[in-house]
């Protein structure tokens, strides 16, 4: 009798080893899959994911950067307080910085970021405000402290909460400086040049004139570009993590050229601008300066580099989607023989000059 008893706890024993054994196996197996299907959706999602740095501007009267970043993925991106952005540059002493910026909603303190922008084509973002889709452009702005040195070298890397990343070189300009660019973005149905803060030309020749007209015109004309009479000389800069532009001297560089044969006794080939601020739905904020910065073409059939001043008198943003426009014009002053036609040029944007013959605007 003992032996049976003996026996009949053994076997419960084995069976219930078995089973404990059995449910130890599911249970791995079962943690094995779900860390396979984790991973597994994680590489999904990494494949879905991209951003691309597209500029670094650099705002010297704020010491800060604008940086913009596209999504280049498919799938749509937010929790900005997990996003990485890493800045490494050197001071005007020539001291190296390498700055881990936390996120912060509104306005950043120093070292710190935030989303000033988001766009698609423009700067009214209509569907799903605040995240960031596919193809938007996140505008990242970020005061820091201290301050890049001039003409320095320096790198920002953005990281994505699931690690994806991108970084882009960029050159600290040596002076405060807006450039017009040759892309487009569109307000209100039209298309505008961008005005970058500190970024040099990178493109090839951009052409703007005023078109053909009969020499005994007086007239000023808005420039357009050279191959489509619809896309006219307005550039635009946003002003979004901007609370004021001071006053300042603005020292207007043009590229420009006179082309026909221009009488020196008075009939004078001009360039100048006018400087608007501009809403998001393409109304006008306010002028505040009309055919400024005026330069006289003298050297007619070549392209020189002339420059003029400006006393900008400082603005207070109204509303940080607003933009902060620079339209350029060319002007005839004089009359002539009319047996001759002639044109204003302006050349932007051009990456083969030097900085001192490229169209800008230091301040």
């Amino acid at each position: 009798m003992a032996t049976v008893v003996v026996s009949i706890m053994c076997i419960a024993l084995v069976i219930m080893g078995g089973m404990m054994l059995s449910q130890g196996i599911l249970t791995s197996a079962d943690s094995t899959a779900g860390s396979v299907l984790t991973i597994s959706s994680r590489e999904a999602e990494i494949s879905r994911t991209a951003v691309s740095e597209v500029t670094v501007e650099s705002v010297t009267f704020d010491d800060a950067l604008r940086v913009r970043v596209r999504n280049t993925g498919l799938d749509k991106l937010s929790s900005y307080e997990r996003w990485d952005v890493i800045v490494r540059y050197n001071d005007a002493g020539g001291e190296a910085h390498a700055v881990w910026l936390p996120y912060t909603e509104g306005v950043p303190a120093l070292n710190e970021w935030t989303v000033a922008d988001i766009w698609h084509g423009g700067p009214n973002e209509f569907f799903d405000p605040g995240i960031l889709n596919p193809q938007e452009e996140l505008m990242i702005y970020a005061p820091l402290d201290p301050a890049p040195g001039p003409s320095s070298a320096a790198v920002v890397t953005v990281i994505a909460p699931n690690g994806v990343d991108d970084s882009l070189s960029f050159t600290v300009p040596a002076a405060g400086m807006f450039v017009p660019h040759a892309e487009t973005f569109d307000i209100g149905g039209t298309d505008y040049y961008y005005l970058l803060g500190g970024v040099t030309a990178d493109s090839a020749t951009n052409t703007l004139t005023t078109g053909t007209f009969a020499r005994r015109d007086i007239g000023r004309w808005l420039l357009h570009d050279s191959s489509d009479t619809t896309l006219y000389a307005r550039h635009g800069f946003t002003l979004n993590g901007i609370g004021s532009l001071p006053a300042s001297t603005w020292t207007v560089t043009y590229r420009g050229i006179a082309n026909g044969t221009w009488n020196g006794n008075g009939n004078y080939a001009e360039l100048n601008m006018d400087v608007v601020i501009r809403q998001a739905d393409g109304a006008l904020r306010q002028t505040i300066g009309t055919g400024v910065a005026n330069v006289i073409l003298t050297d007619y059939g070549a392209w020189e580099t002339l420059s003029a001043t400006y006393s900008f008198p400082g603005y207070t943003v109204v509303d940080g989607s607003d933009l902060l426009e620079i339209d350029f014009y060319g002007e005839s002053t004089g009359q002539g023989p009319s047996s001759t036609s002639a044109s204003i040029n302006l050349d932007i944007d051009d990456a083969a000059l030097t900085a001192p013959d490229l169209t800008r605007i230091t301040y």
